[in-house]
């Protein structure tokens, strides 16, 4: 049985392949998952440039993009509770050029984490995401799973089952 995504709205800011190699970024716009067809991906990190997102969780992610979107992913979302500027650095750094197939989207208040199940609560009513992996397709979630490792193992979020949970669709 499967569950519907919250509607939720996120921002984001684009990184546009003509400002490679500047500082420059536009001014956060919004999305929402309601906004694309057919399976989506959606990975939750605690931090733009924590250690563990930064390493090993996240690059794969960015590496992999194409055999994401050649196993039917129609977007790539990348969550964090960070602000949509951070996300931006964050995603320049780490490799991607272009915000087209991938997306590193502001959940607010880690809001949307939270209605998963998914949030850490790290202190004073602040939240962060916890490290997951959702699968949703046409609004129903299909797959979801969070990390129950310590913080340095990355496992159910990885990209490979990314890619193993929509080969199975």
């Amino acid at each position: 049985m499967s569950t519907k995504l919250p509607e939720t709205k996120f921002q984001y800011v684009r990184i546009i392949p003509s400002q490679e190699g500047t500082e420059a970024c536009t001014f956060p716009v919004e999305t929402s998952f309601s906004e694309f067809k057919g399976p989506i991906v959606i990975t939750g990190a605690p931090a733009a440039f924590s250690p563990t997102c930064s390493i090993s969780h996240i690059p794969g992610y960015v590496e992999k993009l194409d055999e994401l979107v050649k196993a039917g992913a129609s977007q790539v979302f990348v969550v964090t509770a960070d602000n949509p500027f951070a996300n931006n650095a964050w995603a320049k750094k780490l490799g991607v050029k272009d915000t087209d197939k991938i997306k590193f989207i502001t959940d607010s208040g880690a809001k949307f984490s939270q209605s998963l199940g998914y949030a850490l609560p790290i202190g004073d009513g602040v939240y962060w995401a916890s490290r997951y992996l959702v699968i949703a397709k046409d609004g129903e979630i299909i797959y979801k799973a969070v990390e129950e490792k310590p913080a340095s193992e990355v496992t159910v979020s990885s990209v490979d089952n990314a890619l193993d949970q929509l080969r199975k669709l």
